[in-house]
């Protein structure tokens, strides 16, 4: 994708560059490797990729779930290529992440507060579902989104075996004071990117990361414990 980070105490990917592929190969018996809960967790971003540009990803998702946990070869080419496809064409047009490519954040401003506070012992796909929930609550509120679009993601989510809710040994109190410690906060808030419809990011004025209230925030945030 071109971006390098360094997780820190600070908070998650404290530090980072660019540095953009000449091409990118894959080689999908490589996840024939991987242990069970690696590889489920990886493919929480692929239900990432699907929300916020193409709804019959999602689908697909919901429709092979039963090979892409079988490791079916075939299928998992598949949606390496679709996520190829997704995440280029994103980087493409905005490499230096100034304004679309804020995208491939979804979920990922809670998420990566919950993976921090969890000292890493969540790994990153885990503590994103739980981050994906909780901008699916935030969408509800905010008009975006309803419960029967936010059910589907959740059951998908659960097909793959991740926490959709946080874990108790982590407080409210530590998840917002690092989501104000993220690198991309403005006056200790970030922006939240959030999706109108399954495949559609919400913009406003052209931004595709969008002023989410403090209090919105920790209200949704009492509803996953």
């Amino acid at each position: 994708g071109g971006k390098t980070g360094v997780d820190s105490s600070l908070s998650k990917n404290a530090f980072g560059a660019f540095r953009h592929p000449a091409a990118v190969w894959i080689d999908v018996n490589t996840l024939q490797s991987l242990n069970d809960r690696d590889f489920k967790a990886g493919l929480v971003e692929s239900i990432k990729h699907a929300m916020i540009q193409d709804r019959d990803y999602f689908t697909y998702l919901e429709d092979r779930m039963e090979d892409i946990l079988g490791r079916n070869p075939e299928v998992l080419a598949d949606i390496a290529l679709k996520n190829c496809r997704i995440k280029g064409h994103i980087v493409e047009i905005d490499p230096y992440e100034t304004n679309m490519r804020r995208i491939l954040n979804y979920g990922h401003t809670i998420g990566h507060a919950v993976e921090s506070a969890s000292e890493y012992t969540l790994l990153h796909g885990e503590a994103i579902a739980i981050g994906i929930m909780a901008v699916g609550l935030i969408e509800i509120e905010m008009g975006l989104g309803d419960a029967d679009r936010l059910a589907r993601v959740e059951k998908l989510l659960k097909k793959l075996s991740m926490p959709v809710t946080i874990p108790a040994d982590i407080t409210e109190d530590a998840v917002v004071d690092l989501i104000k410690r993220d690198k991309k906060a403005v006056d200790k808030w970030p922006k939240f990117v959030l999706v109108s419809q399954l495949g559609r990011v919400y913009q406003v004025d052209g931004q595709w990361a969008v002023d989410v209230q403090q209090a919105l925030v920790e209200k949704v945030l009492k509803r996953l414990y």
